[in-house]
């Protein structure tokens, strides 16, 4: 299948121009279209998706700017840059009036055509995820999402609101599988940052010679593979939120350059030398405890007390087990037209289970497993027999009459639920690292940490 970076129409009555261009822009992966006419231009952009529109100014049958408002999408769903042999100013004003991105003098440098071409391509990018999340604001990303009538999550409830529309730096704690980025999209989307976007980055997921390109972008060059420059996550969080998950696996060269653009607001792309000013409110999260990171001189401490200005602790499951009916249910009503049948609710035997389980893997653990349970349920009501296994193993019989010694009532550490669960996932996949890591929710560089520190063999 062919892969494309864009759809691009170039028009143009100069033939050689427009076969120039629609050469060189193919090569680099764009999809395109050609028009030497401006009544073509504008049938062209009407019946096909075009991202990007290069238009030449001067046709033979007049000035191209007097169609401009009948290409510009309103929605700001695609771009017009303008071609010109010209020097005229009072062309390049009118045309930025009229809603053209840009503005490229003739003869142009290839490179400057790409330039305009991805910037204004990063710039779509980042309307058509905001236009989806408004979509979906309502129902996804309020406070309908995050489950909970325990004090401690309306006391997490009424921290947000407070929070979403003070800008300054939050730290979520919390155990994995607590809804970080759920806490995180709550704080944004309620708050005056909301018609801006919300940009996730997990930090435990990219490589540590990328994550300075993914977090402020790249010039074409700057190191092998820059086939052409790139925004990073900052640049296009720019008057929205970022959201920096598992912070605690950020390498410390990048940990540097983080604090600048939090003390400064502004970096510059990897290889590059221009400065950038950004406006980025930042959420940051870690399941570990960041000072223990400072003190094994493996987090800077002037970065922790920059990102924890206003640190959240988000409860885990163990600690509100009154909202685990309400969770069950909730994951009943989302999964249940997955169901061959029916389902009504949970039998109280099957509650009192789910209610006295422990959830090491918290509301992400307890979804599985009413997920699980709804596909293969086969009555009306979830029943025990519904229920993973892994819940019914150490279940008290409470009409047994049988004695156990004290080392079997042993309550077992996280340290040795969290080791075997990683023994029995490598066990499972002969000891492929990257299924493990993504079986288990982890990150693969958090997974060689806990791999190593367990001395377990692959």
């Amino acid at each position: 299948m062919e892969v494309t970076h864009g759809t691009i129409l170039i028009a143009d009555d100069d033939e050689q121009i427009c076969r120039f261009l629609e050469i060189n822009l193919q090569k680099e992966g764009y999809k395109t279209y050609t028009a030497s006419s401006l009544n073509e231009c504008k049938a062209l952009v009407s019946e096909k998706h075009i991202d990007v529109t290069l238009l030449d100014i001067y046709f033979p049958e007049g000035n191209s700017i007097s169609i401009l408002p009948d290409i510009v999408a309103n929605d700001g769903s695609s771009h017009v840059i303008m071609l010109t042999s010209s020097n005229s100013v009072d062309d390049a004003v009118k045309a930025m009036k009229l809603g053209a991105y840009d503005y490229i003098q003739k003869p142009f440098q290839m490179e400057r055509i790409l330039t305009s071409l991805n910037h204004a391509l990063g710039q779509l990018k980042a309307v058509l995820e905001l236009e989806s999340l408004r979509s979906s604001l309502k129902s996804n990303y309020h406070f309908a999402n995050i489950i909970g009538e325990s004090k401690s999550m309306k006391d997490l409830f009424a921290l947000i609101k407070q929070l979403s529309n003070i800008s300054v730096s939050v730290l979520l704690q919390a155990e994995s599988g607590t809804g970080k980025e759920l806490v995180a999209k709550a704080i944004h989307f309620n708050g005056d940052r909301a018609k801006h976007p919300f940009v996730v980055v997990n930090c435990a997921a990219i490589p540590e010679n990328l994550i300075e390109s993914e977090l402020f972008g790249h010039e074409k060059g700057s190191f092998t593979g820059a086939n052409s420059s790139r925004m990073g996550k900052f640049e296009t969080a720019h008057e929205g939120t970022i959201f920096l998950d598992e912070i605690g696996e950020m390498p410390l060269p990048a940990q540097i350059k983080l604090l600048r653009v939090l003390q400064e607001k502004e970096f510059e792309r990897v290889g590059g030398d221009k400065t950038i000013k950004v406006n980025v409110r930042v959420i940051a999260s870690t399941n570990k405890n960041l000072m223990d990171l400072v003190k094994q001189k493996l987090f800077r401490e002037d970065l922790y007390y920059r990102i924890s200005v206003f640190p959240v602790s988000i409860p885990p499951l163990s600690e509100r087990s009154e909202d685990i009916p309400l969770l069950a249910a909730y994951f009943i009503d989302k999964y249940k037209d997955e169901s061959p049948n029916t389902i009504n609710g949970i039998d109280p035997e099957a509650m009192k289970i789910l209610t006295n389980h422990i959830w090491p893997g918290n509301v992400r653990e307890l979804e599985n497993t009413i997920h699980r349970a709804v596909i293969i349920a086969q009555r009306e009501y979830i029943g025990v027999k519904d229920l993973h296994p892994e819940l019914l193993k150490n279940r008290v019989d409470e009409n047994s009459n049988s004695t156990e010694d004290n080392d079997s009532k042993r309550i077992r550490s996280f340290d040795e639920i969290e080791r075997d669960a990683i023994n029995d996932a490598l066990q499972a996949v002969n000891g492929d690292i990257t299924t493990a890591a993504k079986n288990l929710g982890l990150g693969r560089a958090t997974l060689y940490r806990k791999v190593k520190k367990y001395e377990l063999k692959k």
